[in-house]
C-alpha cells in the first residue's frame, strides 16, 4: 500500500509539472492561435501553477478514500471552496484596473490558493494519520527496482478506466473554449466579445448553477467505499439502499436550487452579476440542474461496482455531444453564445440519463423514483410562491432595495419547501438538522 501511494504521488507530480511547464511554455502561441486573443497570456501561465497542487491534492483524497474514510476529502472540499471564491472576488477587484488579462489571471490564482489550502489540510491530516507510517526505505523505492515495476503495472491495470474517464472530460474541457471561442467569431463576434460573452457564462452563469454540486460532493465521494464493500459481499439489498439514500440526500438538498435558478433567474442575474443578459442562460442551464445534481451519487456508483469504463463511454458520448452541439449553433449569429448553452444542458442531461440506464440495466431497480419527482414539484412550488411573492412586494416600499427583497424571497421559499417536504413525507429536513446540531452525522 505505501509503495503505491507513493508511487501514485510521484507519477502525479511529475506529469501535473510537466504539464503545467508545457502550459506556461505554449501559453503565448495558445492565446494567439488557438483563442485569437493574446490577452489570454497570463491567465494561462497562471492556471499551469495550479496542475501539480490540484493532482496531489487528488492523490491524497483517493488515499482516505481507500480508508472510508470521507470527511478529510470532503472538508478539504469546502476548505478549497471557502479560500478560492473571496479570493477570486478580492484579486479581481484589485486587479481589474491594471486590465480584463491581470483580472483573469488574479481568478486563477485564487484557484491555485484554494488548491494549496485543500492540500496544506490533506497533508496535515495524512500527517496524524496512525493507520499509514512506511519507513523510509518504502518512502524512496528504486525506480528500476521489480516492485516498482509490478506497482506501476497495477496502477495502470487498476486505474486506466477512470483515468480514462478524466483523461475525456479534461480534453473536451480544453478543447471547448478553442472551439467557442473559433465559433463565436465566425457568427461576427470580435475576439474581446467572444473571451467575454465565454466568461459571463462560465464564470457566472454556469459557475452559479454548479455551485450546489459542492454540497453534494461528500454524498457522492462518501457512496463509493460504502457501496463497493456491500457489493463485494453480494450483498445487493445493501447496495441499493445505499445509492437510494445517497440519490434522495442529494435530490433533498439540491433540487431546490435548480427550481431557484429558473424561477428567480432574473433577479439574480441583476442583483449578484449586474449582468441581465445572463437571465437566460440561467433559465436554460436550470433545466439541466437536477439532472447535474443526481449525477454525481450515479457516477460514483458506477465507479464503487467496478463498471468505470461505462462511466469512461458515457463521458466520451456526452462529450462529443456537447462539442457537436457548440460546432452547430455557436456559429449562428442567432444564437451565438446560446447555443453554447443549448451544449451544457444537452450534455448534462444526456451524461445523467446514460449512468442512469446503465445502473437500472445492471442492478435492475432504479435509484430515481417517485420521491425525487415529488421533491421537485414542491421545490417548483416553492420557487414560484417565492417569485409571486417577489413581485408582490415593491423592495423600494417593504425593504429598501432588491437585493433586501431578493433575499427575502429566497428565504420565504426555502422555508416553504422545508415545510412541504416534512408534511408530504418527502424528507426529514427537522430530524436531519437536530442530528446534525448535535454532532450525530
Amino acid at each position: 500500500m505505501a509503495r503505491l501511494f507513493y508511487l501514485a504521488a510521484g507519477l502525479t507530480l511529475g506529469f501535473g509539472g510537466a504539464g503545467g511547464a508545457l502550459l506556461a511554455i505554449l501559453a503565448e502561441p495558445l492565446a494567439r492561435w488557438a483563442f485569437a486573443n493574446p490577452e489570454l497570456v497570463l491567465p494561462l501561465r497562471v492556471a499551469g501553477l495550479a496542475l501539480g497542487i490540484m493532482g496531489i491534492g487528488t492523490v491524497l483524497r483517493a488515499y482516505f478514500q481507500g480508508l472510508s474514510d470521507m470527511r478529510p476529502p470532503a472538508i478539504a472540499a469546502t476548505v478549497e471552496v471557502l479560500v478560492r471564491s473571496p479570493a477570486a472576488v478580492l484579486l479581481a477587484w484589485l486587479l481589474l484596473p491594471y486590465g480584463s488579462s491581470a483580472a483573469a489571471a488574479g481568478i486563477l490564482a485564487a484557484t491555485f490558493l484554494g488548491e494549496i489550502a485543500s492540500l496544506a489540510y490533506l497533508a496535515v491530516r495524512y500527517r496524524r494519520d496512525p493507520t499509514f507510517c512506511p519507513p523510509k526505505a518504502v518512502r524512496t523505492p528504486s525506480l528500476g527496482s521489480q516492485n516498482v515495476r509490478a506497482d506501476l503495472r497495477f496502477l495502470l491495470r487498476e486505474g486506466w478506466p477512470v483515468f480514462l474517464t478524466q483523461v475525456i472530460a479534461s480534453s473536451a474541457y480544453a478543447v471547448e473554449p478553442i472551439l467557442v471561442n473559433r465559433a463565436l467569431l465566425h457568427g461576427g463576434a470580435s475576439a474581446s466579445e467572444a473571451a467575454a460573452l465565454y466568461g459571463e457564462l462560465t464564470g457566472l452563469a454556469v459557475f452559479l448553477v454548479w455551485f450546489p454540486t459542492t454540497f453534494s460532493y461528500s454524498l457522492s465521494q462518501s457512496l463509493i467505499p460504502a457501496m463497493a464493500e456491500a457489493w463485494a459481499r453480494h450483498d445487493r439489498r445493501r447496495t441499493a439502499e445505499l445509492l437510494r439514500q445517497s440519490v434522495r440526500h442529494t435530490a433533498a438538498f439540491t433540487f431546490p436550487f435548480a427550481a431557484f435558478f429558473f424561477f428567480f433567474a432574473s433577479p439574480l442575474a441583476d442583483v449578484l452579476f449586474a449582468t441581465p443578459r445572463l437571465a437566460p442562460h440561467l433559465s436554460l442551464l436550470a433545466l439541466a440542474a437536477p439532472f447535474l445534481y443526481v449525477q454525481g451519487p450515479l457516477g460514483s456508483a458506477l465507479q464503487a461496482l467496478g463498471w468505470s469504463q461505462v462511466n469512461a463511454r458515457n463521458t466520451l458520448v456526452a462529450s462529443l455531444l456537447k462539442l457537436a452541439t457548440i460546432l452547430a449553433l455557436a456559429p449562428r449569429p442567432d444564437l451565438g453564445i446560446r447555443g453554447v448553452t443549448v451544449a451544457y444542458v444537452l450534455q448534462g442531461v444526456l451524461l445523467t440519463v446514460l449512468h442512469h440506464r446503465a445502473l437500472v440495466q445492471r442492478l435492475e431497480f432504479s435509484p430515481v423514483g417517485e420521491t425525487e419527482g415529488k421533491l421537485f414539484l414542491a421545490a417548483l412550488a416553492s420557487a414560484a410562491t417565492g417569485v409571486y411573492a417577489l413581485r408582490l412586494f415593491p423592495a423600494e416600499v417593504v425593504l429598501g432595495g432588491s437585493g433586501q427583497e431578493l433575499l427575502f424571497a429566497l428565504l420565504a421559499a426555502a422555508l416553504l419547501y422545508a415545510f412541504l417536504a416534512e408534511r408530504l413525507g418527502l424528507y426529514p429536513f427537522s430530524a436531519t438538522l437536530t442530528r446534525l446540531l448535535r454532532g450525530e452525522v
